[in-house]
């Protein structure tokens, strides 16, 4: 049995999929009919925390990792990727969806592609759409639903202004 209250991190593995394509398809039953739906999958990131602890049974040290995992919220459509590692590494810390035990020290590639398998292995959970929001009775206005372009708008306004007179 691991003794969690000596133990040293060894590193921070970082995974997410927010710069990846994640367009995607599911099976949905309408009124008895199965179409498919078509949108995009909430960002994930994950935090995997290498640790060496000690096992007093065996007299010798072992590596650990704990992973946490980070959703985007599907009302909001802004990802801010620093947040997201943020609340991953918490979770690993707090409430981890995996711990792992290796009696010799873990390489950075096995530790990636496990965490690559596991966020692509989680359900799809669609971005909503403006109708899909109101349908279910919430203010759009209370979610991060876009930048405020006014900037790249005034900003086209006055190049085409000058270019094309």
């Amino acid at each position: 049995m691991i003794d969690w209250s000596d133990k040293e991190l060894v590193n921070i593995f970082y995974y997410s999929n927010v710069n990846c394509d994640r367009h995607a398809t599911k099976s949905v039953r309408i009124n008895g009919r199965l179409y498919d739906k078509h949108g995009v999958d909430c960002a994930i990131t994950a935090a995997a925390l290498l640790y060496k602890v000690y096992d007093p049974s065996i007299n010798h040290y072992k590596y650990a990792i704990l992973v946490g995992i980070a959703r985007q919220n599907p009302y909001d459509t802004v990802i801010d990727e620093e947040t997201g590692f943020e609340i991953a590494i918490e979770n690993a810390m707090i409430n981890p969806v995996m711990t792992i035990e290796y009696n010799n020290e873990v390489k950075e590639d096995v530790v990636y592609g496990l965490l690559d398998s596991y966020v692509n292995g989680l359900s799809v959970q669609f971005i909503k759409t403006k109708t899909e929001i109101e349908s279910e009775g919430k203010n759009i206005k209370d979610y991060n639903r876009g930048i405020d372009n006014s900037y790249y708008d005034n900003y086209y306004k006055e190049f085409k202004n000058i270019f094309f007179k």
